[in-house]
Formats: structure tokens, C-alpha cells, sequence
């Protein structure tokens, strides 16, 4: 086309040039042409530029550009242009690039864990951060290709500082059509990183990971059993049994004192008659040769009752069988006071012997339908034998003949006749009564309390005389403390009344361990708050009331009016109950050893007589005073203390209060004993009876050292672990082998014949129990009979209490103990279970409710979040993070991993509260951890080292106390602990010692999801980020950090 336009032109400028002017003026044709070209030459160029440009040319330009900023040689790299800065480094701004966060705050925490809900998650966020990436150690393979360039990097969020940023973002990011007002409220600003939320625990799940399940529950309810052992075998169960047999012991050694006071009258009367008349003349008196009176009058008796020879006629009278002359003997040697074991008039040793056989043959009664405490029937029985054949061998000699045995047998029924008849029983109430209060308020020294001769101190005297006491006592008030008539529920003051042993006990405990001693504001810390009330007003109260004559039926009308006297007068009464309290609770149990005589005496006849034990097999042990463990062992293997006491067979059925108001409150109300566990399951048939087995199995589950550690795993173990067998499947499983978590695998073996240590209490544990109605009914009865207890209204006091423990489905098919006629838990009889099964709900329920809820998980196990420890914890999201956080429960169960090696962690800040008791919930103070030799490291957040402070796990040398920091980016520390790690290994040996280090590994409580990713500590986030460590891992787990890419160097192929 253009090459005809051009000859058309050439063609034209060959006319004459003549013809060039009237062309010009008449001919347009060169102008049109040039038009109409220049039009479509444009139309062509845009043709182009629209159709063809971009289809063939701009693909190429655009790759050319493309890869001239994209591709990497190692020309960018030695001329370190803006591409390869860029590349290296990564600052964006956060205007257009901005790296959030959202966390999830869990609302429903105590929900999940107690009824199994789903977790209520709430968005909380955002949270705003910048990512800053820096690459180092830049190489290309090629100096002249430079296919690949390989790098290592690590990165920087830096915290937004501007909170409306994280708004400007939701906008740019174009989320706003999802919601008419999305951001109301500033719900779109960056939150501050200082913000409590309640998320997944990671440190804790990390841990049970790493450490199973199983260790952390035999670590973690190890205090609990030790706790236990000491309550139980460590004194405060053993004083609370001896404190409550007081009120019963004083009531025996006052009818024992009270009659022992006929003494005083046999002796009076005897010398009285001796003036007159010879011994012999004496054991011949009859009722119609005895005189009138006999020196009596004194004590208010105005007859003579010495006619002892008419009692020997009486039994001579009614047997013939023997001869009278010869073989009765003659009653003169029980007139010899020298005679000790045999003369009545004896007060050491005779008498005291006399009145047990009185009691013995039925012809006085005491307090107690077994008679004397202190002397079973078999003892007694022993002593008549022995009075026989000494009264015998002084009346007739060696060498006398049954006959002569039989008659003196006879004579000492009599004498027992004669001294119950005539001297004790017309004056009790009387005579004796006086002697007896004269004694409980003149008689200082101890007096013989048993026939068995031990001596007691019951008096007030002692008190006068040893401990300077000083008040006025009325005859009154003697009455209303000791007087057998005044005991009655309106009298707050009698030491017989079991409602009024408590009382008494608090004001003993305020007088001795509050009172001059501690403050009153900080007795909380012992416990003793209780004690107030008892020592301060209702026990002065009562002494006040009696000598003023006020009536105590309306008590609590007394107790107000004994408020309104002087501070003076409340205090003289208060130090006077102190004093009788302290006669009661102090004096009386440990001036002697008749009381720890008499708590011993008062099992064994119980259970001798197997008294009230129809219900369960009968328990055969025979106490001995000293072996007091022995009473808590009986008491956690099958509850037979309380049983004994008061028909109960857990301490938690006592009501709280007094000697019984012991350890914390949540070891009460969580059932301290093994015993109470079998019932709550359904299987009383699992007590322990057996002394010994409780004492192995207690101490096993209550050892600190490895073995106790294992031995408690492996309860846990196989109490939980299904394994099958091949002919029993639950849900498919089942097949030989098969291993599968159950809550409760009722065929685990338990025994551990491959570990010796532990060998014995895994054969009682393997023992297998089976379920029957008969077993539920046992358990039923106890819930009747503790229910028949509680609402006992005689004397106005609930002696036990929270008999809903033991209520089955027989009573309750929808709150009790699912155990009744058919089934026991659903499953129908018989159903065998091991005692392991039973220990190992007690050690869960030890583990969780006494030691992770109570102070650990929660900080009041009543009312628990289930936010601060275990799956979930409160913290905030800069320490979750960056800076690392620690819990609790991860602090103890360290410290009972590692406290035999003496290595320990404790907070910096307050590590003990005002009790004394250990505080775990640490402030940003830090945490200190005590090493061996009195060394200690404080790990807290910007004073270690980064990369000790997020080290995976510490390393302690146990001999030395030195940490050692193998991951360190300090060289010589890392290069110090590989030393000792080889000498470790192959220990150097002298010709006198073998040198030997022992390294202990210990977890590091602190953890971070992005440690220190917020600060600019350059060496340790690439040494951190390098291992790609999560969840802090351990370091070293990939061969490399280096990262590779492709420099573009080769044709691309843009599609």
C-alpha cells in the first residue's frame, strides 16, 4: 500500500513544472492522500497497541521487568542493591501488611472438666503485631549460574503500638460486609498483650505427656497418703480416741473411787472394834454379837454392818458336801492389812481386787454394761483364782486339799456378798459420795484407779498442789462437775456427759495453745478459731452460772447474762475453766499411765466381747499401750476405732468439733480411710483386718522413694489398662493383646512379683472381692444405724453425722450408693473386684480433690473455676507467649519429683502465706529453685540468659549443686557441661576413691509459645528459631534450619 502511494507521488513530480502551480491551486489530491494515509497508519498503530501489544510484546517486557527485581545472582549480592535488602531484609509497614492474632477464651472451664460440656469459646482479639523477617548466612551455589541461594532466618512481632491499626486492617482487609456496625465499640483495636485470658494449658499438657498420666497421679497423691499416715499413726487420731474416752474414763474412776471409799469406813470400824475386841473375836462377829455402833458416826453411819461371820454361817447352812470345821477357812487373815492381796481392808491391792470380783459375780453394777474397763472378765476371773489359793495357802498352809479350796471358795462368795451388802451399796450416795468429793478436793497424790492397782489423778486437789490453783470451789460446783446426779444435758458443766467433752476440749486447746501464746487474730493459722466461743464464754459460763445460782436449762439465756458481768469477772471464771480443762484433757491423761491403760483395756474388751459386730466379721487384735499406730492402722483398714466408739465407721461421721476437729478440713470430708473407700464401692468384705497388711499397704502408698513412686504407677496402671484376653470384649476390644483406657478394669492383675520391694502390697492389693446383696445390706445398715445415732435426742446431742455417705439404692434408688438386691454400679452380682480397684479411686480422689483443687487448680476447692491449673489456665497473653508462664500444679509436682535430691522450686516473692504453708501461685518476681549444698538459681523472665531461661529442661549435678547449660550459646558454659557429661559417663578412678558425677535432668517450669519473639535478642532467636523448637522441645531434633530457593537464574516460564 505504501509502496503504491509513493509511485503514484513519483510519478506525478515528473509533470512539467508548469503544471506544479495550477496543480496547487486546482488539485487537492496530494493533501487527501496524505490524510487519508496518516488516518490509517493510526488506525493501524492502534490496532496494534490495543490487539497485538499486549498478546506479543507485553509478555515479554513484563517478564524482563519481573526478573530483573526477582531474580537473585550473586551480582545483587556483591552490590547489595535495594532487591537483595529487600530480600534479606523484611520490615513492612503495618499500614499494609500485619500479622494478627486471636485467642479463644474458654468461658465454661469448670463445666468441661465436671459434666463433660463443650467448651464455650470466645473470639477475644484481635492482637497486633508487625513480622519482621531477617535472613542470614546468604549463599548461591554458582558464582556464575546462581540457580539456588540457600539462607537461614528468624523473626521479630513487634507489637503494634497503635491500637487503631488492627481496625484500619479489618476494613482494608474488606470483612466489614459481614456485619452492619462490625467494629462498635472498639471490638476491631488491637487489644493489650497485659490481658487475662483462660486458655488450653499447654505446660501441663506437655507435661503429662512427657511424665503419663500415671506418674503424675502417684506424684501427686503421695502428699495426700503421707498427710493420712499422720493423722491416722502420727498422733492427732490416737489423741483424739484417748480425749474422747476421757468423759467415759472419768465416770469409771469416779464409781470405781466412789466405792473404793469403803476403805475408809472397813478400816474405821475395824480399829474402832480392835480397842475392844482381838481379831479373832472380830471374824467371829454376828448380827446379834456385833455392837451397836463402831466408830461410824463420823461418816454420818450410826450402826455397826461388821457382822462378817454371819455371812460365813449363811454359806455354811446351805452345803453340806464338806466339812465346816475343817475345811472353811478362818476370815482373820483378811483383817491382816499386811495381807495386801487378799485383806479387804487393803486399799493398794486388796480391796480394789474385792470389788472387781463384786462386780464379777454380778453383785454391784457399774457404769458400763461390761463392768470395769480397765479388767476384762477373764482377768477378773484370774484374780478370784489367785485370792483363793493365797487366802487358802494363809489359812491352812501349803499343801491344802480341795476341799479346804472349795471351802474357801465359798467364803470368798460370801466375803464379796458381805462387802457389796453391808459397805457399799446402802452408802452410795451418801458416805462414799462425801469420801469420794472429800478426795476429788483434798487428795493431792495419784490414787489406785483399777483392780488391777494402776493409779490415776482425777483430783482438783492435784491441781492446788502442783499447778498453783487457787479458786474458790463450792460444794455446789464440785456436785455439778463429778456428782453421778447432775448428769443431765442441762448441766454444762459435768465431766460424764459426752455433749459437754468437746467444750471442754476447745477450752483446753484455747487455754494451752492460744492463750498467752498466740494472737487471737492469728489462731486461723491453727486451726483453733472453734475454740473461742467454748474457751471464752460457754465453759466460764457454766462455772459462773452454778455459783451464782443461776439456772443453766436455758444455756444460752446464761451465756448472754455471763457476757454482761465485768471483763474482771469474765476473766476469773475463764482462768478457772482453763484449770478444770486442763484437770480434764492434760492432767489426768499424763500424770499416769492408767488412761493409756485404760484406752487399750477399753478396745480390747470390746472387741474381745465382738460387741455390736454382726455386721462384719469380727476383728481379732489385741492392743498393747505404746503400739499406739496399731489403732490408726485398725482405723484406716477397716474403720473398727469409730466403729467401737460410736457405731461409725469413718472419722467423718464424728461430728467435727473438740478433740475430733484435727487436720483439714477437706482430708475430713474426703474419707481418710481405706475402709470407708470399700463401702463407698460396695464391698465391706475388702477390709483389711489383718494389722500388718494395713501397716505394708499404708506405708507403701505413703513412701517417697522410687519404689513407693512405682508401686503407686502401677496402681494407676493396671487399675485403668484394658487388656485383652481374647474371650471378654467391651465396645471391639478385647482380642489378645489388645491394650485399650478403661475407667475401671476390674480383672487388673495387680501383683509385681518382678519388683521385691514392692512385692507385699501387691499381693494385697491382688486380693479379689465379690459383690453380693448381702455385702449392700452391711453397707445399708451402716447408714441406719449411723441415722438412728444422729437423731438420738437424749441429752440434746448429735454425736455423728453425715450418714448420707453410705446411703444405698436400697433407701435411695436415685442418690445412694448404687448397690441393692441385684446390681452393684449396673453391673449385676456378682461382679469381682481386686482391692487395687478400691485403692485406686481413693489415690485418684486423693490426687484431685486434696491436692490440685486445693490451692493448686483452685483457690477455694468449694467453689473451683477450673481456670488457673491443669487443662486450663489464667494468664496473659504476653506470658503465653513471649515472656513464659509456670502454674502451680507444675511447681509441686516438680518438687515432689525432685525432692529427694533436694532440689526444689519456690516463689521469690512470699513464698510461704502467713500460715507457714508453701504458695506456688508466683508473682513476675520469679521463681527460685534451690539446688543441693544450699544453691539456688532465680529463673525469672530478662535476668537469665534467654537461652537458660527457655532451656527445655535444666541439668543439676546432684554432687555439686552446679547447673550446667548445655544448649547455651555461651561456648563455655556449653563446652563445661560436655566435660562433665563424659565424665559422667567413664568416671575417673584414684588409686583411694572412684570420682563419679551424677547429672539430674529436671523439666523447666516455664513455657512460651513464641519465646521472646517480641524483643530484638538476635543471637538467641536464631539459635531458638533455627531448631524450629515448639512447644518447648528439645533443640537438635532436625539436621538443619537452612532453607533453599530456586534465584530464578534459569529461563521462567511466566503462565
Amino acid at each position: 500500500f505504501f509502496f503504491f502511494i509513493r509511485k503514484v507521488i513519483s510519478s506525478m513530480d515528473n509533470l512539467p513544472r508548469a503544471m506544479l502551480k495550477k496543480r496547487q491551486r486546482h488539485f487537492g489530491e496530494t493533501k487527501t492522500i496524505y490524510s487519508v494515509v496518516l488516518i490509517i497508519s493510526g488506525a493501524c498503530i492502534l490496532f496494534c497497541l490495543i490487539f497485538l501489544w499486549p498478546q506479543m510484546f507485553m509478555v515479554s517486557i513484563f517478564n524482563s521487568r519481573l526478573a530483573y527485581h526477582l531474580v537473585l545472582d550473586i551480582d545483587d549480592f556483591f552490590t547489595c542493591d535495594r532487591d537483595f535488602q529487600d530480600f534479606v531484609i523484611d520490615e513492612p509497614d503495618s499500614s499494609y501488611s500485619m500479622f494478627q492474632l486471636y485467642v479463644f477464651n474458654v468461658s465454661n472451664a469448670a463445666d468441661v472438666l465436671l459434666r463433660g460440656n463443650k467448651p464455650i469459646m470466645a473470639e477475644t482479639g484481635p492482637y497486633g503485631f508487625v513480622k519482621y523477617t531477617y535472613k542470614y548466612d546468604v549463599s548461591f551455589d554458582n558464582l556464575k549460574n546462581s540457580n539456588e541461594v540457600t539462607f537461614k532466618e528468624y523473626s521479630i512481632l513487634r507489637e503494634s503500638t497503635d491500637s487503631a491499626s488492627c481496625e484500619d486492617m479489618y476494613f482494608r482487609m474488606d470483612r466489614n460486609y459481614l456485619q452492619e456496625n462490625p467494629c462498635k465499640g472498639g471490638s476491631c483495636k488491637c487489644k493489650s498483650l497485659d490481658s487475662k485470658i483462660v486458655t488450653v494449658n499447654s505446660l501441663f499438657l506437655k507435661t503429662q505427656w512427657q511424665e503419663t498420666a500415671d506418674s503424675l497421679l502417684s506424684r501427686f497423691s503421695l502428699d495426700a497418703f503421707v498427710e493420712v499416715r499422720r493423722l491416722l499413726l502420727g498422733g492427732p487420731f490416737i489423741s483424739a480416741v484417748k480425749a474422747h474416752l476421757v468423759v467415759r474414763a472419768f465416770k469409771d474412776v469416779y464409781n470405781f473411787r466412789q466405792q473404793m471409799q469403803s476403805v475408809h469406813l472397813l478400816n474405821t470400824a475395824f480399829a474402832t472394834l480392835r480397842k475392844t475386841l482381838s481379831v479373832a473375836q472380830i471374824s467371829r462377829l454376828t448380827t446379834d454379837s456385833v455392837p451397836s455402833t463402831c466408830g461410824l458416826g463420823v461418816y454420818s453411819i450410826y450402826v455397826c454392818p461388821f457382822s462378817i461371820y454371819s455371812n460365813v454361817l449363811y454359806v455354811q447352812s446351805l452345803n453340806n458336801d464338806i466339812s465346816k470345821a475343817t475345811d472353811y477357812p478362818s476370815v482373820q487373815a483378811l483383817l491382816t492389812v499386811s495381807n495386801a492381796d487378799i485383806s479387804f481392808l487393803n486399799a493398794e491391792v486388796g480391796l480394789p481386787r474385792w470389788l472387781s470380783i463384786c462386780w464379777w459375780q454380778g453383785k454391784l453394777d457399774f457404769n458400763v454394761p461390761a463392768g470395769f474397763v480397765t479388767v476384762t472378765a477373764s482377768e477378773v476371773a484370774a484374780i478370784y483364782s489367785a485370792l483363793i489359793d493365797s487366802f487358802a495357802l494363809k489359812a491352812f498352809g501349803p499343801g491344802y486339799s480341795a476341799n479346804q479350796r472349795i471351802g474357801t471358795a465359798r467364803v470368798v462368795d460370801t466375803i464379796t456378798t458381805f462387802l457389796a451388802a453391808n459397805w457399799i451399796k446402802p452408802y452410795l450416795g451418801s458416805a462414799l459420795t462425801k469420801l469420794a468429793k472429800s478426795e476429788f478436793m483434798h487428795v493431792a497424790t495419784p490414787v489406785v484407779c483399777s483392780a488391777t492397782g494402776l493409779r490415776c489423778v482425777w483430783q482438783l486437789a492435784y491441781l492446788r498442789s502442783h499447778s498453783g490453783f487457787n479458786f474458790s470451789v463450792s460444794s455446789g460446783l464440785v456436785d455439778s462437775l463429778i456428782d453421778l446426779q447432775t448428769e443431765r444435758a442441762t448441766n454444762p458443766n459435768s465431766f460424764y456427759k459426752d455433749l459437754n467433752g468437746a467444750p471442754w476440749y476447745n477450752s483446753y486447746l484455747y487455754c494451752t495453745q492460744v492463750y498467752g501464746r498466740t494472737l487471737e487474730n492469728d489462731i486461723s493459722c491453727s486451726n483453733l478459731q472453734y475454740t473461742l466461743d467454748d474457751a471464752l464464754y460457754s465453759r466460764p459460763a457454766g462455772l459462773w452460772a452454778q455459783d451464782k445460782g443461776v439456772s443453766t436449762i436455758n444455756f444460752t439465756a446464761a451465756i448472754h447474762s455471763f457476757k454482761q458481768q465485768s471483763a474482771a469477772v469474765r476473766h476469773y471464771y475463764f482462768l478457772f475453766a482453763c484449770n478444770i480443762s486442763s484437770l480434764l484433757y492434760e492432767v489426768y491423761p499424763n500424770a499416769t499411765n492408767f488412761h493409756d491403760n485404760y484406752v487399750v483395756d477399753y478396745f480390747n474388751v470390746y472387741f474381745a466381747s465382738n460387741v455390736g459386730q454382726a455386721d462384719n466379721a469380727p476383728f481379732n487384735h489385741t492392743f498393747k499401750v505404746g503400739d499406739w499406730e496399731d489403732f490408726g492402722l485398725a482405723q484406716w483398714g477397716g474403720g473398727f476405732i469409730t466403729y467401737a466408739l460410736e457405731r461409725v465407721r469413718t472419722t467423718n461421721q464424728i461430728i467435727r468439733d473438740g478433740m475430733w476437729r484435727y487436720g483439714r478440713e477437706d482430708f475430713y470430708s474426703t474419707l481418710v480411710e481405706y475402709s470407708s473407700w470399700a463401702l463407698l464401692q460396695g464391698y465391706p468384705n475388702a477390709f483389711i483386718y489383718s494389722i500388718s497388711d494395713a501397716r505394708v499397704l499404708l506405708g507403701k502408698l505413703a513412701s517417697a522413694d522410687d519404689d513407693g513412686f512405682e508401686f503407686r504407677r502401677h496402681i494407676s496402671s493396671a487399675g485403668t489398662t484394658f487388656i485383652g484376653d481374647g474371650s471378654h470384649f467391651v465396645n471391639g476390644v478385647g482380642d489378645a493383646g489388645d491394650l485399650a483406657f478403661t475407667q475401671e478394669y476390674n480383672r487388673a492383675d495387680f501383683r509385681c512379683d518382678d519388683n521385691p520391694a514392692n512385692k507385699a502390697a501387691c499381693d494385697i492389693l491382688a486380693a479379689n472381692f465379690t459383690s453380693s446383696s448381702t455385702n449392700c445390706y452391711v453397707v445399708e445398715a451402716l447408714y441406719s444405724q449411723c441415722l438412728r445415732q444422729s437423731k438420738f435426742i437424749q441429752d440434746n446431742w448429735i454425736a455423728v453425722g453425715n450418714c448420707l455417705n453410705f446411703e444405698t439404692t436400697i433407701s435411695s434408688p436415685s442418690n445412694g450408693i448404687k448397690c441393692d438386691d441385684y446390681s452393684i454400679f449396673g453391673v449385676k452380682h456378682p461382679y469381682v473386684k481386686s482391692r487395687g480397684n478400691i485403692v485406686f479411686k481413693m489415690m485418684y480422689s486423693y490426687a484431685l480433690k486434696l491436692q490440685l483443687l486445693n490451692g493448686l487448680w483452685c483457690s477455694n476447692s468449694d467453689s473451683c473455676s477450673y481456670e488457673e491449673g491443669g487443662l486450663f489456665v489464667t494468664t496473659t497473653l504476653r506470658k503465653y507467649l513471649f515472656d513464659g508462664y509456670t502454674e502451680p500444679s507444675i511447681l509441686k509436682y516438680l518438687n515432689l519429683k525432685h525432692q529427694q535430691n533436694n532440689i526444689s522450686f519456690q516463689c521469690k516473692k512470699q513464698p510461704f502465706d502467713s500460715c507457714g504453708l508453701q504458695r506456688y501461685s508466683c508473682s513476675d518476681d520469679g521463681v527460685v529453685m534451690n539446688l543441693p549444698l544450699n544453691q539456688s538459681v532465680l529463673l525469672r523472665y530478662n535476668s537469665l540468659p534467654k537461652d537458660e531461661y527457655f532451656a527445655p529442661y535444666f541439668e543439676i549435678v546432684g554432687e555439686t549443686g552446679e547447673m550446667l547449660w548445655p544448649f547455651s550459646s555461651n561456648s563455655s558454659k556449653a563446652v563445661r557441661a560436655q566435660l562433665l557429661h563424659d565424665f559422667e559417663a567413664t568416671p575417673v578412678q584414684s588409686n583411694s576413691t572412684n570420682a563419679t558425677v551424677t547429672i539430674l535432668r529436671v523439666q523447666n517450669p516455664f513455657f512460651a509459645l513464641y519465646p521472646a519473639w517480641n524483643t530484638a535478642d538476635k543471637p538467641f532467636l536464631k539459635e531458638y528459631q533455627c531448631h524450629f523448637r515448639l512447644f518447648g522441645g528439645l533443640p537438635g531434633r532436625f539436621p538443619s534450619c537452612e532453607d533453599t530457593l530456586f534465584t530464578g537464574s534459569s529461563p521462567l516460564s511466566c503462565r
